[in-house]
């Protein structure tokens, strides 16, 4: 991850967790203390809840920005990565097992190279001519959906909960998400609804 990335993922943890703090703590705000400044009584403690969730909504937006700008690709490339080293290997055993003499048994059997072309696997085997000799042909074969599904499902199962991706990219969005639901929609006074309603 970049430097850049991580700074906005820190910052996006950062206030959540005083947003929770301040849910779950009941928080009155009745006295603020900036820069060693007291100021005893506010006329207004709404103004507190808004600054925190305008800096929330900004490093929500932050968060975003920055993984499409520095991090969408690496995520991407993850993704290839599991589904090839998986469903791949369906693939070539599929081929491998239909008893055809196969022309190179250590070819790679590409899934996206085969979802490319409609599902289509193109190899070649070894076939007699009219002399009887062996020659190699070309050959073809649709590959049903319902045969790779399990390995897709388990690629995808594995890329969710067993990469950084949960960790490193999930996580901060499912605890926004978390915190919008539980800490702007609830009865409080910090919450979306309280303020501007």
């Amino acid at each position: 991850m970049t430097e850049g990335f991580l700074r906005q993922r820190r910052n996006l943890f950062v206030v959540n967790a005083i947003l929770l703090f301040c849910y779950y703590a009941q928080v009155n705000i009745s006295k603020l203390t900036i820069a060693g400044m007291s100021f005893d009584s506010l006329g207004s403690p709404a103004v507190v809840y808004v600054f925190l969730w305008v800096v929330w909504a900004y490093f929500v937006y932050r968060y975003i920005v920055f993984y499409i700008e520095d991090e969408k690709e690496t995520v991407k490339n993850i993704w290839r990565r599991e589904f090839e080293s998986r469903v791949s290997k369906v693939i070539k055993n599929i081929i491998l097992n239909e008893g055809l003499d196969v022309v190179n048994e250590n070819a790679r059997f590409s899934y996206y190279e085969m979802k490319n072309k409609s599902m289509v696997v193109h190899y070649q085997i070894y076939v007699a001519n009219e002399n009887n000799e062996r020659v190699a042909k070309s050959v073809q074969r649709k590959i049903k959906r319902k045969e790779v599904i399990y390995s897709e499902v388990y690629s995808a199962i594995y890329f969710s909960l067993f990469t950084p991706i949960l960790t490193n990219y999930l996580l901060p969005i499912i605890v926004c998400l978390y915190v919008i639901v539980i800490c702007g929609f609830a009865n409080w006074d910090g919450s979306v609804l309280s303020i501007f309603t």
